[in-house]
C-alpha cells in the first residue's frame, strides 16, 4: 500500500517510462503496473488532483477489476435427475455440451461445471434414517479384508473369505471364515448365521454378488439355490441395490468392526486348518458382541439380542438346509486323480478308464462310480494341488511311497524296536541323510530272506555291540545261523559210563 502513491506519481509524472521501468521502479509488477496505468488513462486524472488522496481512497478508485459477463447458470436440478435415471449413455461431460450449447459464450467451464454440480449434490443430499424391527431383518455380506491359514498337507497358505451378519436391531453381529465366494460357501456360512442366532430373520439383504443374486438391477433374478434356501427358511429376499451401500450401512459398519476388533488382533496368529481359525473368530466375536455399548443403559449387543430380537426371530426348520454341488461325469485317467474345481483327488487306483461323479459340500468331497461311494476327501482350494488317499495307490507304487525316512521308521516299527534304532542309524551323521536309503533297502532284503524274526534277533545284537551298519547286521545272522545247540543223546553200546568207575572193577 506504501508504494503504490510512488506507483501512481510515475504513472501520471512519468509518460515516457515503460510499464516494466514503472513497475521496476514502484517495486510492483508488471501485470499491477498495467492495470493501474489503463485505470488512470480511463480516468483521465492528473498527479496534482490526486495527490492529496490518502492510499485507501486511492485503492478504492483505482484498484476496481473490470466485472466479467455474468455466466449462465445451470439448471442442476435436471441434471440430477438425469444422472440418477442411469440411462446408457448419460455422463456429465455430455450434459455439460448441452448446457454449452443453450449457454454460448455464457457457459461455465466444464471444471467450474462439475465442481458446481458436486457442490449441488452435497447440498442437496438427505439421509433416511431408519427404524428396525427386531427379527424382520439380517444385513449380510462378505469383507473386503481376507483371513488365512496353513494347510497341513501343501505346507501353503490359503487365503480365506471372512463373512459378515447382522442383526440391525439389536446390533448382533455373526462373523466366518469360508474358502471362496462360491455359492456353496455362501450357503454353508448362512446355515451358520442361522445357528448362531437360533432362528431366522423374515427377510435377508444381500450385496449383489454372483452367489446370492443371478441378475441383478430392477427385473433382477436371485441366484436358484440361494431362492431354496430362503424358501426352505421362510425368509424374503431383498438384495440392496447396486451402488448403493447405504441400504446396507449396518453390515457395513459391522464389517469395518470385525475387521479392527476381530481380524487385527489375530494377524500375528498362524492356524493350520479352517476349523482352527473359525473357533478364534468365533471366540473374538463372543467377545465384542458382549461387550458394554458406551453408553451403558444401553446394555451390549447380546443382552438387547436376548431380550428383543431373539423372541422375534422364526424357529428353525426341523430338518437342517442340505446343500451339495454335482460335478459332471468324468473319466479317471491314468494317474487315479479326478480333477474337481482346479485341485486333484484321488480314487482308488481299479477305477482308471471308468466315468465317476462328485458330489461336493462345504466340508467334504465324495466321488462315486455307478451310485457307489469310492472315495471321500476333506475338501481343499489349493489349484493344482493334490488330494491322495495312500490306500488308493497299487502295490507297486505303494512301494516307492514308502521309500522315504519315514516310511521306512513305520516299516521297522512293524519289526521291532532293534530294527528301528538301526534304522534311525542309517540317516544319522551324514553329510546327505537320504544316501541311508540304500541301506534300508537292503535291511528290508534281509527281512525278507531270513524272515522278521531272525532279523529282530540279529539286530538286537547288532545294537549291543554296536555294528549299526547292514554289514554288522549280517554278521550277527550268519552267526545265529552257524551256531548249533547241544542236544543229549542215546549213549553208544560200548561206550563205558560213570558207574562202571564208581565199582573199581577193571575192565
Amino acid at each position: 500500500m506504501i508504494q503504490l502513491r510512488h506507483l501512481i506519481k510515475l504513472i501520471l509524472k512519468r509518460p515516457d517510462l515503460s510499464v516494466r521501468a514503472i513497475a521496476r521502479q514502484a517495486q510492483v509488477g508488471k501485470s499491477t503496473a498495467q492495470r493501474y496505468r489503463l485505470a488512470l488513462a480511463r480516468s483521465g486524472d492528473t498527479w496534482e488532483a490526486v495527490q492529496g488522496l490518502s492510499l485507501k481512497e486511492l485503492h478504492a478508485r483505482y484498484n476496481r477489476k473490470p466485472r466479467r459477463a455474468p455466466k449462465a447458470p445451470p439448471d442442476f436440478g435436471r441434471v440430477a435427475a438425469e444422472m440418477a435415471a442411469k440411462r446408457k449413455g448419460a455422463t456429465l461431460w455430455g450434459l455439460w455440451r448441452e448446457y454449452r450449447e443453450d449457454a454460448g459464450d455464457k457457459a461455465l467451464s466444464y471444471s467450474r461445471f462439475a465442481y458446481l454440480y458436486k457442490e449441488h449434490c452435497r447440498d442437496n443430499a438427505t439421509v433416511l434414517r431408519q427404524d428396525h424391527v427386531p427379527g424382520y431383518a439380517a444385513y449380510v455380506d462378505y469383507s473386503g479384508q481376507r483371513a488365512a491359514y496353513i494347510d497341513a498337507a501343501t505346507g501353503q497358505a490359503v487365503d480365506v473369505e471372512i463373512f459378515v451378519g447382522v442383526l440391525p436391531c439389536s446390533n448382533l453381529i455373526f462373523a466366518r471364515a469360508a474358502l471362496s465366494q462360491t455359492v456353496l460357501d455362501w450357503l454353508d456360512v448362512h446355515v451358520r448365521m442361522l445357528d448362531y442366532f437360533g432362528g431366522a430373520p423374515l427377510t435377508l439383504v444381500p450385496d449383489n454378488l454372483r452367489a446370492a443374486v443371478a441378475k441383478s438391477g430392477r427385473d433382477g433374478e436371485i441366484q436358484r439355490a440361494y431362492l431354496a434356501f430362503a424358501e426352505h427358511h421362510r425368509i424374503a429376499i431383498h438384495p440392496a441395490r447396486p451402488y448403493r451401500p447405504r441400504d446396507k450401512g449396518k453390515v457395513e459398519k459391522s464389517v469395518s468392526i470385525v475387521q479392527r476388533e476381530i481380524l487385527f488382533p489375530l494377524r500375528a496368529r498362524v492356524f493350520h486348518s479352517l476349523d482352527e481359525l473359525n473357533t478364534a473368530l468365533l471366540e473374538r466375536l463372543d467377545e465384542v458382541n458382549r461387550r458394554p455399548f458406551q453408553k451403558k443403559d444401553l446394555g451390549s449387543r447380546w443382552e438387547r439380542f436376548t431380550t428383543q430380537e431373539k423372541p422375534a426371530l422364526q424357529p428353525l426348520p426341523a430338518e437342517r438346509f442340505a446343500y451339495a454341488e454335482i460335478v459332471g461325469r468324468q473319466r479317471v485317467p491314468k494317474d487315479y486323480h479326478v480333477r474337481i474345481h482346479d485341485h486333484f483327488y484321488s480314487v482308488p487306483f481299479e477305477h482308471v478308464g471308468h466315468h465317476v461323479e462328485a458330489s461336493i459340500t462345504p466340508q467334504w468331497v465324495e466321488i462315486y462310480h455307478a451310485h457307489a461311494l469310492v472315495a471321500r476327501h476333506r475338501r481343499s482350494v489349493v489349484k493344482g494341488a493334490r488330494t491322495t488317499a495312500y490306500e488308493h495307490h497299487p502295490e507297486k507304487n505303494r512301494a516307492q511311497l514308502e521309500r522315504t525316512p519315514e516310511g521306512f521308521a513305520r516299516w521297522a516299527d512293524g519289526v521291532g524296536p532293534n530294527v528301528r534304532r538301526l534304522v534311525e542309524a542309517q540317516f544319522e551323521n551324514r553329510k546327505v541323510p537320504l544316501q541311508g536309503l540304500h541301506a534300508c533297502d537292503a535291511l528290508k532284503n534281509l527281512a525278507h530272506r531270513h524272515g522278521a524274526p531272525q532279523l529282530e534277533r540279529a539286530a538286537g545284537k547288532a545294537v549291543a555291540m554296536r555294528m549299526l551298519t547292514v554289514d554288522g547286521v549280517k554278521r550277527c545272522l550268519s552267526d545265529t545261523a552257524t551256531v548249533v545247540r547241544w542236544r543229549p543223546t542215546a549213549a553208544p553200546a560200548n561206550l563205558r559210563g560213570a558207574d562202571h568207575y564208581k565199582t573199581g572193577v577193571a575192565a
